[in-house]
Formats: C-alpha cells, structure tokens, sequence
C-alpha cells in the first residue's frame, strides 16, 4: 500500500511540475488554444489505427503463448485492450501486471507463462522502437543525414538483438532467470518458425503509433514528413517505457516528443502542443477500447470475483 502511495504522489508531483513549466514559460495558452483548433474530423481516425495496433498486440501473445490460442484472437485482443489501458492510468507502470492477471482469469494461462511472454514481447518491442528511431533520426535530423548508412546496420541489430538470448539464456539461466525465461519463450518461436511473424507484428504496432503522431501533426495544420513523425513517436514511447510517469503518462513522454520533435525543425510550442493530441488521442482511445472490452467480456472485470466456470491457473 505504501508503494501505491508514494507511486501515486510522484505521479501528481510530475504532472504538476509539467504544468508549472507550461505556465511558468508562458506555453499553456497558446498551447490550449492550438488543442481547442485541432481538425478533430481528423483525429477521429486515430481509433481505427489503434484498434489494429490492438489486433498486432493480439497476434504476437496467440502466437508466442500457444493456449492463448484456445480462447482465440478475440480474447486475446479483449485483454490486450484492458491491459494497455491500465497502463495509461496507473502510475508507475502497474498496469503492466495486469496482462498475466487477466490471461490467467480468463484464459487460464499460468502467471509464469503469461508474464515470461510479456517480459518477451516488452523485449520485442524495445527493439523495434530503436530500429524506428536509428532510421527515422537519420532522416528527421538534417544533422545525422551523413550517419544514415550506419542508422539502418543499427536497425537490422536492433530487430535481431532479442535473438542473442536464445544463446545468452544458456549461460545466464541460473543467475537471471528472467533472461531464461525469455529465452525459452524466443527459443519456442523459433522452433515453430513463428519469430518473423512476431517480429512483422511488432513493426506493424509501431508504425501504428507512428501513423497517430502524423495524424496529430495534420489535424493541428503542421504537416510534416514521415520521418518526423516517426522520430517523434519513437522517442515519446521510449520515454512511456520509463518506470515513472505522471498522472494519465503526463510528463516524460510529451517531453520526449517535444524534443525530439524540435530537433527536426518543428517549432516549440507546436511541437508540444502537437505531443499532447498524440498523447490525448492514444488515451482516449485506448482507454475507450479498454471500456468496451470490460463491457463486453465480464471475465475481464478485475475487481469481482472471477466468474463460475473459470480454468483455474
């Protein structure tokens, strides 16, 4: 209770040291009314794109947890939407429990299988986010045009770095057992030649993402290119990976846009006000799709008593 606490205070401390900066710098009414003229005609297609970053997410646990199968795509889908959804509201990345929880309630996946994938799939998708960034950055940033060659060598480790623990596992088993874990996971995927298919999965979630910070940019009238908006996204669910974030994931990720934003010639203050429609949109829809899911499977209503018939983990 105590962690949940102090968790919950440095959470409010962060947000309120954000908007303290937006008053202090004089950014938060030029921001606001940038957000109040967004073309919301265009916002709008945000939730579509999350609902196949959804179904992505879905795809990579039916295939990298194989009783996730029994319950099928749906299912699967249904829990990824509660869980990313948690995580946007708890501070501290608590939601992140949330996804062994609920496929144990409602799948009957054992906790340590359900949280060796996601450990896995959390591997997975940090090194997909450096592939984008190395790239993107090369092309956002007028500066680093000259390294693009060495961007895309960086890429092609970063997509292949998980596959050093099929080998690393071996030697560190008794020492980290997490990275074991993991290992059998990836070593599981290989065998049943599934690895690629994962690996496409996860490009597709992040190009979701990316696809949502272009839209932002559009709806606010600063259109930009691609790779802009690539970098931008990139950056700002590096920093959501952070263990500490402020109420809602206010803070460290629209910072992260921001700047990165900035770095490839996007004013300031739009570049911020840019970072907080993402940030509003991915919310506000995630936690729709979250709502929707609850609504439409009980088994997914953490705080009553797992229904009648439930498998047991």
């Amino acid at each position: 209770m105590n962690r949940r606490v102090l968790g919950t205070l440095a959470a409010v401390l962060l947000t309120a040291a954000s908007l303290w900066w937006l008053v202090a710098t004089d950014q938060l009414a030029p921001v606001l009314a940038g957000l109040g003229a967004a073309d919301l005609r265009i916002l709008a297609l945000v939730l579509p794109l999350v609902v196949v970053l959804q179904f992505a997410r879905a795809g990579r646990f039916v295939l990298l947890l194989e009783r996730m199968r029994q319950g099928g795509l749906m299912a699967s889908f249904r829990i990824s939407c509660v869980h990313i959804a948690l995580n946007f509201l708890l501070p501290f990345k608590l939601g992140e429990a949330a996804f062994p929880l609920l496929a144990r309630r409602l799948m009957g996946v054992e906790l340590a299988a359900g949280t060796s994938t996601l450990l896995t799939v959390r591997i997975l998708d940090l090194g997909t986010l450096f592939a984008f960034l190395a790239v993107s950055a090369s092309f956002a940033v007028p500066s680093l045009a000259s390294w693009r060659w060495l961007s895309l060598l960086a890429a092609a480790a970063a997509l292949l770095a998980p596959l050093a623990l099929l080998v690393g596992a071996r030697f560190v088993q008794r020492r980290i057992p997490v990275l074991a874990s993991i290992g059998e996971v990836l070593a599981r995927a290989q065998a049943r030649h599934i690895f690629g298919q994962v690996t496409l999965l996860s490009l597709l979630v992040w190009a979701c993402h990316a696809g949502v910070a272009w839209l932002a940019f559009a709806a606010l009238g600063q259109p930009v290119d691609l790779a802009t908006a690539v970098f931008a996204g990139a950056c700002a669910n590096l920093a959501f990976a952070l263990p500490f974030q402020g109420i809602a994931g206010l803070g460290p990720v629209q910072a992260a846009f921001a700047w990165a934003a900035v770095q490839a010639g996007v004013p300031t203050r739009e570049a911020i006000t840019v970072a907080l429609a993402t940030h509003a949109a991915l919310l506000l829809s995630g936690c729709l799709l979250g709502l929707l899911a609850m609504l439409s499977e009980p088994g997914l209503r953490w705080w009553r008593a797992p229904p009648t018939g439930s498998r047991p983990g």
